[in-house]
C-alpha cells in the first residue's frame, strides 16, 4: 500500500495498491483505491494488524498540506477478497504529540498486538528520541491509549526505517 504522500502539485489522499504474485513480482496493475484518506497528507507512518481474516491498515504521524505535524490515528478495515480499503475511522486515541516522518513496527506478544511510533520531528523540528506504543483491541482493532516507552532511543532520529524481529522468547525493534 501507497498512502499519500507528495508531488509537484502538492500532499494527496489515494491510496495505491498492488496483488503480489508467488514469485514476488506485481501481479496485477496497481489500484487506485475507491476511498481517500481523510485529508492530504504526506511523511506518515503505516502499519497493518491482522485479526484472524480480518486486515488493518493504520496511519499514524500524518503531516498535512500546511507541512504540520498531526495527532491524529486513522484506521480502515482491508477487504482480504480484493485488496481495497474500506472507510476510514479516526482512532479515539490520538499520539501524544504531532510528529513528522516517525517511523512505526507493529508487534503481536502472546498476550495483545502493540503498535509502536518511533522518533520522528515535532512542529519546531527538533528531533524526537521518544518510543511510543498503543495495544490494539484484539477482538475491535481500536488503537488503545498511547503509552511512552521506558527506553528511548539514544538520540532524536527522523525519516528513518524500521522493521520489527519476532524470535521464539523475545522481539526486538
Amino acid at each position: 500500500y501507497v498512502i499519500g504522500g507528495r508531488n509537484s502539485a502538492g500532499a494527496l489522499t489515494s491510496i495505491y495498491y498492488a496483488s503480489i504474485n508467488t514469485d514476488g513480482n506485481i501481479l496485477s496493475p496497481w489500484q487506485i483505491s475507491l476511498q481517500t484518506i481523510p485529508q492530504a497528507l504526506f511523511g506518515a507512518t503505516a502499519a497493518i494488524y491482522e485479526q484472524g481474516t480480518i486486515p488493518y491498515l493504520y496511519i499514524m504521524a500524518v503531516r498535512n498540506s500546511d507541512n504540520i505535524g498531526q495527532k491524529t490515528v486513522y484506521d480502515a478495515v482491508i477487504n482480504p477478497a480484493t485488496g481495497d480499503v474500506g472507510a476510514w475511522q479516526t482512532a479515539a486515541n490520538s499520539l501524544p504529540q504531532g510528529l513528522l516522518s516517525p517511523t512505526s513496527a507493529f508487534y503481536q506478544s502472546s498476550r495483545n498486538p502493540y503498535i509502536y511510533v518511533v522518533g520522528g520531528q515535532d512542529n519546531q523540528y527538533t528531533m524526537s528520541a521518544t518510543t511510543y506504543y498503543a495495544a490494539i483491541n484484539p477482538a475491535t482493532g481500536n488503537v488503545g491509549a498511547w503509552q511512552t516507552a521506558a527506553n528511548n532511543l539514544p538520540l532524536g532520529i527522523n525519516k528513518a526505517a524500521s522493521v520489527l524481529f519476532q524470535a521464539e522468547n523475545a522481539a526486538y525493534i
